[in-house]
C-alpha cells in the first residue's frame, strides 16, 4: 500500500522544490512559443492549428510519465537509466575525453574505470542495446541539471519533432482529416504515457514517425525542399533502431518495400502497363529489400545477425517470459519451434497476442486497464471499418491506398514479432506503441471515408468537417 513515507522518499529521491517551481514556468513557455509558431505557420499550413496542442500533450504526457512511474509503478528502467545518464553527464564534467568514449558506445574496462563516487556508476554495461538509451540520454541531462523531470521533458521537446512531422505528413495526403489523424497520432493513451519517458520506447516511437516521413519525401514524393533534413532524419533513425530495437527496422523495410511499389504504379496511367509492370516491382523491391534486410542484420550483430538467430531468440524468449516468476503477469502463446513453419503456426495467435491483448479480464493495475480499454476501441474500430460498408469496400479503400497498404503490412508484421516475443503484459504494452498511430490512423481513415461514401449515397450521416480548430 501506497503512505505519506513512500511518496516523501520518492519524492525526495528523484525531485527538488526546484524541479516543481519552475515548472510552471516551463509550461506557459513552452505553450507561448507554440501558440507564436502556430500563429506564423497556420496561413499556409491549417495543419499547425493543432500544433499548440500538440506540443502541450507531448509535454504533460512526460510530466504525467515521471509522476506515475516514480510514485505509483515504483521505478523501474526509466530511473536506472536516469541514474545512468546522469553519471555520464558528471563525468563529462570531470573527464570529457572519456564521456566521448562512452558516447561513442566505447565500453570496457578503461572507460568504465572513469566513473567513482563523485560521478556515480552506470548501470546496462553488458546490455549495449539498454545502454544506448543511457548514451543518448546524458546529452539531455547534461543540459537538464541532471533533473529527472527537466530531463525527460526536454527529452519529449526533441522527440515531438517526430510527431509533428508525420502529421504533417499525413495531413498532406488526407487533408480533410485533420482531427482524426490528430486523434490518432497525439492522443492514444498508450502512447502518450509510454511514448513520454526515458526508455527504449520513446526513442524507436520516434525513430519509426522520423524514418517513415523521410522515406516519403525521399523516395515517394521526392521533396528537393526536404531532402537535406530527410536524410539527416533517416540517418538519425537508423542509428536509433540499429543500436536499441533492429526488428522495428525489419518490419519498416517490408512495409516501406510494399509502399514504394503500389505508390509507384498509382502512378502509371495505362491500364494495362500498370498490370505489367506490378510484378517487376514487386520482385525488385522484394530483393532490394531483402539486400536491406541482410545487411541490416548482419550490422546489428548478436541475435538480430539473420532472421534464424532471431526466430532462435523468440523461442527462448517466449521460454523465459513464460515461467512462474512472472506471475500472472504474464501469458503463454504455446511453445513453438525456431523455423519459418514454427513462426508461421503461432503467427495468427501472436498478431492477436499483439494486437489486442491484454484483454479487459487480464488486466490488473491501471496501466493494463487502460491499454485493455484501449484495445477494445481499437478492435470495435476494426469491425466498423471491415463490416461497416462490407468486406469487399474495405478490401478496395485498402488496395487503392498505399499509406493503408503500408500501415496494414507494418502493424501485422510488428505485431507478430511482438507476440512472439513478449508473454508479459507490463512488456507488451509498452512495445506495442510504435505501430499503434498507423494502426489507428489508418483505421480512422477507413471509417471516415465510409461515412463520406454513405453521405454521397443520400444517407443521413454527419461527415467529418475541417472547422480548422
Amino acid at each position: 500500500m501506497l503512505s505519506l513515507d513512500y511518496f516523501r522518499r520518492t519524492f525526495d529521491s528523484y525531485y527538488t522544490g526546484w524541479d516543481f517551481a519552475i515548472l510552471p514556468f516551463i509550461l506557459i513557455a513552452v505553450w507561448l512559443y507554440g501558440r507564436a509558431r502556430q500563429n506564423k505557420k497556420i496561413e499556409n499550413n491549417q495543419a499547425y492549428s493543432y500544433y499548440t496542442r500538440a506540443l502541450m500533450i507531448k509535454v504533460i504526457g512526460a510530466v504525467l510519465f515521471c509522476l506515475g512511474y516514480t510514485m505509483v509503478l515504483r521505478g523501474g528502467d526509466t530511473t536506472l537509466y536516469f541514474w545512468s545518464s546522469n553519471s555520464c553527464a558528471n563525468l563529462a564534467y570531470s573527464d570529457f575525453g572519456a564521456y566521448w568514449q562512452i558516447l561513442k558506445g566505447n565500453i570496457n574496462a578503461e572507460t568504465l574505470s572513469a566513473f567513482n563516487s563523485e560521478t556515480g556508476y552506470v548501470s546496462y554495461t553488458r546490455d549495449m542495446r539498454a545502454f544506448s538509451v543511457v548514451r543518448l540520454t546524458s546529452i539531455f541531462s547534461l543540459f537538464a541539471g541532471r533533473s529527472y523531470l527537466i530531463t525527460t521533458i526536454l527529452l519529449n521537446l526533441v522527440l515531438f519533432n517526430a510527431f509533428w512531422n508525420f502529421f504533417k505528413l499525413l495531413h498532406s495526403i488526407y487533408p480533410d482529416l485533420i482531427k482524426p489523424l490528430f486523434w490518432g497520432i497525439f492522443l492514444i493513451p498508450s502512447v502518450v504515457f509510454w511514448g513520454s519517458g526515458i526508455l527504449k520506447d520513446s526513442y524507436t516511437m520516434a525513430a519509426t514517425l522520423w524514418f517513415i516521413s523521410s522515406f516519403y519525401y525521399i523516395i515517394i514524393k521526392f521533396d528537393k525542399s526536404k531532402l537535406i533534413s530527410s536524410i539527416i532524419y533517416a540517418i538519425i533513425s537508423i542509428f536509433i533502431f540499429i543500436t536499441i530495437k533492429p526488428y522495428i527496422l525489419f518490419a519498416l523495410i517490408i512495409g516501406l518495400a510494399i509502399w514504394f511499389v503500389f505508390g509507384y504504379i498509382q502512378k502509371i496511367r495505362n491500364p494495362f502497363f500498370r498490370v505489367f509492370a506490378l510484378p517487376i516491382l514487386l520482385v525488385l523491391a522484394t530483393v532490394g529489400g531483402g539486400a536491406a534486410l541482410i545487411k541490416a542484420t548482419e550490422s546489428s550483430g548478436g541475435f538480430y545477425s539473420s532472421p534464424e538467430a532471431m526466430m532462435e531468440r523468440a523461442v527462448i524468449i517466449q521460454n523465459d517470459l513464460t515461467q512462474d516468476y512472472y506471475g500472472t503477469n504474464s501469458f503463454d502463446i504455446g511453445s513453438f519451434d525456431a523455423s519459418y513453419t514454427g513462426i508461421l503456426s503461432k503467427a495468427p495467435v501472436a498478431i492477436v497476442a499483439g494486437l489486442f491483448r491484454p484483454f479487459i479480464w487480464e488486466a490488473s493495475g491501471p496501466t493494463l486497464i487502460i491499454s485493455a480499454l484501449e484495445n477494445i476501441f481499437i478492435l470495435v474500430l476494426l469491425m466498423i471499418a471491415v463490416f461497416g460498408r462490407g468486406i469487399k469496400n474495405f478490401f478496395k479503400q485498402l488496395s487503392s491506398n498505399h499509406y493503408l497498404i503500408f500501415s496494414f503490412t507494418f502493424t501485422l508484421i510488428l505485431s507478430l514479432m511482438v507476440g512472439l516475443t513478449t508473454a508479459n503484459f507490463g512488456a507488451l504494452v509498452r512495445y506495442k506503441i510504435p505501430y499503434m498511430p498507423f494502426l489507428i490512423t489508418s483505421l480512422l481513415i477507413i471509417y471516415n471515408n465510409q461515412k463520406i461514401i454513405k453521405n454521397e449515397k443520400g444517407v443521413k450521416v454527419s461527415t467529418y468537417q475541417n472547422n480548422n480548430e
